[in-house]
């Protein structure tokens, strides 16, 4: 079923370049007629843009992108095993 609305395609293939908010996308997303796929799609294109920025980020740091959501489960759970890191991030130890 094709998407209706102002869906747009992603279409930068530069992944050093950042795209702006999808307003637009977000706001037709959740309006009450919206369908599950449309809804999907505004996800998937804000989570896109949010991966690409910690991407670039940790390239300037020196980190691998992997590095930023075992942080983010350190941070959270203090304490935590290597199993569990592993489990959250489906990375191998």
């Amino acid at each position: 079923m094709p998407a209706a609305g102002p869906v747009m395609p992603m279409t930068h293939s530069d992944p050093n370049e950042f795209e702006p908010p999808r307003a637009d996308v977000i706001e037709y997303a959740q309006a009450a007629h919206s369908d599950l796929d449309t809804q999907l799609t505004a996800f998937f294109e804000e989570f896109r843009r949010i991966d690409l920025i910690y991407g670039a980020y940790g390239r300037r740091c020196g980190l691998s992108f992997s590095a930023y959501p075992i942080f983010d489960y350190i941070c959270q759970n203090d304490g935590t095993s290597q199993r569990e890191i592993c489990a959250y991030t489906l990375l191998p130890r």
